[in-house]
């Protein structure tokens, strides 16, 4: 049933109870929202330009065949994860290469104002955006991205986002995983050459004609809760799933950044 008891959430590190703070970006996104106007023509603003410099952006794949197998196909389906400062390539790389193939993809998206922007963002590239957090009121964000997983969408999430700390994996995307029965498939990319923004995340922004390499990584399964043996330590079997899933993605932005060649970032 999708109206589930609330989660227990995983144990706190310490590093996850620093204070996190908006950065220059965020905040300009969130002072946006709260007008109208901006709101209308931001998201199209911001389309057209992801698109025009992600055209440019010589693209190579690694495990391409992953996705198509995983993700794709009649009973198919799974969980995207993603680091949040490669949100820019990322987005684009799935829009344009996958969208036509049928892949329909939910990235969960803070019910905010500035939320909004990123909504119909989003939108423009075909997404179906799925308002909520895994954070703040997380039981009703993990519960509207069950719902669009049973409808045959792939759910996408920044497991170090909204405020991270950077790369460092919550426990929203284990937890959706071990709910939903779906595996978790890790995606990652590097660009030679890239502006970062002085945001808690480094959120990269690609240099027009630079290279990006794109690395998929083999899905991740989480048991679920009240099978086998794994029911006596729950914690634990989320604990694990939460350190290989960061590790995974750490692994494949290493990979993704050796082929990507020399780079300045």
């Amino acid at each position: 049933m999708l109206d589930a008891p609330p989660f227990p959430p995983l144990p706190a590190r310490e590093d996850d109870r620093r204070p996190r703070r908006r950065g220059p970006l965020s905040r300009l996104l969130r002072a946006a929202g709260r007008d109208p106007r901006v709101v209308g023509f931001v998201p199209g603003l911001a389309y057209l330009l992801v698109t025009l410099v992600g055209r440019t952006i010589d693209v190579e794949e690694v495990r391409a065949d992953l996705p198509r197998s995983v993700l794709l196909g009649r009973g198919h389906g799974g969980i995207l994860a993603l680091w949040h400062d490669q949100l820019f390539i990322l987005t684009h790389y799935l829009g344009s290469r996958f969208r036509w193939k049928g892949l329909r993809c939910a990235p969960l998206v803070s019910p905010s104002r500035d939320g909004e922007l990123l909504a119909r963002f989003f939108g423009r590239f075909g997404a179906e955006p799925v308002r909520g957090s895994t954070t703040r009121g997380g039981a009703a964000g993990l519960l509207a991205l069950l719902r669009a997983a049973r409808s045959g969408v792939s759910p996408v999430i920044t497991p170090d986002g909204p405020l991270g700390p950077r790369h460092r994996v919550q426990s929203g995307v284990i937890l959706a995983a071990e709910r939903s029965g779906l595996p978790i498939l890790p995606l990652a990319c590097a660009l030679r050459e890239a502006v970062r923004l002085p945001s808690w995340d480094r959120f990269q922004l690609p240099v027009p004609f630079t290279r990006a390499r794109v690395a998929w990584g083999e899905p991740i399964r989480v048991p679920r809760y009240g099978t086998g043996a794994e029911a006596a330590d729950r914690v634990a079997v989320r604990e694990a799933a939460r350190a290989r899933l960061e590790r995974a993605l750490e692994d494949l932005t290493a990979e993704a950044r050796l082929g990507a060649g020399p780079s300045n970032v």
